[in-house]
């Protein structure tokens, strides 16, 4: 619920960027209790950009669509995002080492 019906007039500013920051935030919290419990697994947090970065491109087009008056001039950074997504997981489905899971769940060695 994070900038619903608030709006700051002087500089006009839309209650997305509330939710932009809000998403940002809550990826990079999830980032580091994930690392906390695995930190030499980078590959963790890789699967948490990618998640980040879908999420943002979600609720952008969301509200580029659906909510009126709100900018369109953020077409590229959405499509840029999309591609950066792409290229993390075409990368790992084309790598002998790394594993699609390796970047959304937690590594756990063989006891």
């Amino acid at each position: 619920m994070v900038g619903v019906g608030r709006s700051v007039d002087n500089p006009p500013t839309h209650s997305f960027y509330a939710l932009f920051i809000a998403s940002f935030l809550f990826c990079f919290a999830y980032l580091q209790v994930l690392s906390a419990f695995n930190i030499r697994r980078y590959l963790l947090a890789v699967g948490v950009v990618i998640i980040g970065r879908i999420f943002y491109v979600v609720v952008l087009f969301a509200y580029m669509l659906f909510v009126a008056d709100f900018p369109n001039t953020f077409w590229t950074t959405a499509i840029i995002d999309l591609a950066w997504s792409a290229l993390y997981i075409v990368f790992t489905l084309i790598s002998d080492e790394i594993r699609l899971k390796d970047l959304f769940l937690p590594y756990r060695e063989a006891s």
